[in-house]
């Protein structure tokens, strides 16, 4: 028997626990079966526009999210070894997060497009909409916060 210190959860280089991946991984798989079991169930037919949409909105989503942090990381510029650190920890957690999310947000693309119906994907880009513009409307603050000061810059 390992003690807890030895399991790899303990290593404090992990952001993300190697349990807690799985998890969103399973969910994910998950909520991607639920999403074809019920296209299945109550689907019409196919609409390709609705099923693109969705999928657009997926994968959209995760190149918006990353392209708003290389600018807030742009802002706060260091280097040396706490980047290397950095850089290492957000790929471990964008692995963990990234693909679980676009197989859910698929799911609910092919649910939209079978039940020929736009609202899903209109939640879903409402959702992502948000969830990219509001991380955008407080990048300042974030970076003013990373670098140590809570003084608005004059830029």
């Amino acid at each position: 028997m390992t003690s807890p210190a030895e399991t790899p959860a303990a290593d404090p280089r992990r952001t993300v626990d190697p349990y807690s991946k799985w998890l969103h991984y399973g969910s994910s798989a998950v909520c991607l079966a639920a999403c074809v079991v019920g296209a299945f169930l109550v689907g019409q037919g196919w609409s390709w526009g609705l099923f693109i949409w969705g999928a657009a909105v997926a994968f959209g989503s995760v190149v918006a999210t990353l392209l708003i942090r290389r600018l807030a990381l742009s802002r706060v510029a260091d280097g040396g070894q706490a980047a290397s650190l950095r850089s290492q920890r957000m790929r471990e957690r964008d692995l963990t997060i990234f693909p679980p999310a676009v197989f859910s947000l698929l799911g609910v693309a092919i649910f939209g497009a079978a039940t020929l119906s736009p609202w899903p994907d209109v939640v879903i880009t409402a959702i992502a909409v948000l969830a990219v513009l509001v991380p955008a409307a407080l990048l300042p603050a974030i970076v003013r916060r990373a670098r140590g000061t809570d003084l608005p810059s004059a830029e």
